[in-house]
């Protein structure tokens, strides 16, 4: 395949949205394109700002933060998934933890969760599954249960 079929089709990827480096370098080589080509075009993007993981990671902490929907560790296995590096998924994680923690998003669910008449265990597992630590779920049920027997109501 030619440079400028590996130019544009890497151009068409990048404006649906931004991708790191890896995710980039992935769909071309699934497109067919040759490996050495495409790690040159990649850090010729990365020299000219077309690509940037610390944007990309950056961008998903906000997007992370707004919602607060999730644990750390799942937030973790999205960036490990998005093909960012060690060192920018544990920064990045870092500032995920620091800014959510004041939220308590573990609570905040565990509310809606009991709200919509789950039990403690279900809400447990499904914390569990949203990337909370074990200690965050342990506080947000402590709470919880201390919510309902301030309001009169039975323990989930």
């Amino acid at each position: 395949m030619k440079n400028s079929d590996l130019r544009q089709t890497a151009l068409r990827i990048l404006a649906r949205r931004d991708h790191t480096q890896r995710e980039l370098y992935d769909k071309l080589l699934q497109r067919g394109f040759l490996p050495q080509d495409v790690s040159a075009l990649c850090q010729e993007f990365v020299q000219q700002g077309y690509l940037d993981d610390q944007r990309v990671a950056a961008s998903l902490l906000e997007s992370a933060t707004a919602r607060a929907s999730t644990g750390a560790k799942l937030f973790r296995k999205r960036l490990i998934g998005r093909g960012l590096p060690p060192e920018l998924v544990e920064g990045t994680v870092t500032a995920y933890e620091e800014q959510t923690k004041a939220d308590a998003p573990a609570m905040r669910l565990a509310l809606q969760l009991h709200a919509r008449g789950k039990d403690g265990a279900f809400i447990q597992r499904h914390l569990w599954r949203k990337g909370f630590s074990a200690q965050d779920i342990r506080t947000a049920l402590r709470e919880l249960a201390d919510t309902c027997i301030d309001n009169g109501q039975a323990e989930g």
